[in-house]
């Protein structure tokens, strides 16, 4: 069963082309979060029911900090319903980022995750797979354990697209969404956001570029 699955997730990655974005999961978003690990963090800690209470800041520099990744949309539409998703992720130099054990914690079980070859390095993406919907108004994904070093200017940490494929979400049935973004985790002084939580946000048609931010924010 577990062989037949795969072989089924692998096709589904492979021929999925952009045809149509509109399924039960339009509107959704990706979302980043960040702060400090405690004794205790774990996916329980970290879920969330609302957009709006994720802080997309790293308090302070230094080790045991966390960026987690979720995909979320507002409260005042209906619920979403995940089975798979694609981002990517891209830091600054300026971050000095360091992924700890290259290890990604995923939540909500079971899932098959399909790393590209340098995850979780800046550049690379994963697409998560889960063998049961994934529902709610925010879906946490996973989240990976970061250092942040001292003595280097504003830093970005951005999620967005794969960089195979835009960050997209699935639905059962294979309804395919684009994700609004890109999403930012800052520290020190960089401007932290999240893009689609509010119904007043602007709503993109697909995630803009990482160019585009770097332009916008600074490198």
């Amino acid at each position: 069963m577990v062989t037949r699955l795969s072989t089924l997730i692998t096709a589904v990655l492979l021929v999925l082309g952009t045809e149509v974005w509109a399924g039960p999961n339009a509107g959704a978003a990706i979302l980043g979060e960040a702060g400090v690990i405690v004794k205790t963090i774990d996916c329980t800690m970290l879920s969330t029911e609302w957009c709006d209470e994720l802080v997309p800041v790293i308090p302070s520099p230094g080790t045991r900090n966390y960026v987690a990744v979720y995909v979320g949309r507002a409260q005042t539409q209906d619920p979403l319903s995940i089975m798979q998703v694609d981002f990517g992720i891209e830091y600054t130099p300026a971050y000095e980022v360091t992924l700890l054990g290259y290890e990604w914690n995923g939540c909500g079980v079971p899932y098959f995750v399909y790393p590209t070859e340098t995850w979780p390095a800046s550049g690379s993406g994963i697409s998560v797979v889960w063998t049961t919907p994934q529902t709610g108004f925010v879906v946490l994904v996973g989240w990976l354990e970061v250092n942040v070093l001292t003595g280097y200017g504003p830093a970005l940490f951005y999620l967005g697209d794969h960089p195979q494929r835009p960050a997209q979400v699935l639905d059962g049935n294979l309804n395919v969404d684009l994700l609004i973004g890109p999403s930012a985790v800052s520290h020190n002084g960089a401007p932290g956001w999240n893009q689609g939580c509010n119904p007043g946000d602007p709503v993109q048609v697909k995630p803009v570029t990482w160019s585009r931010i770097k332009a916008q924010y600074g490198p």
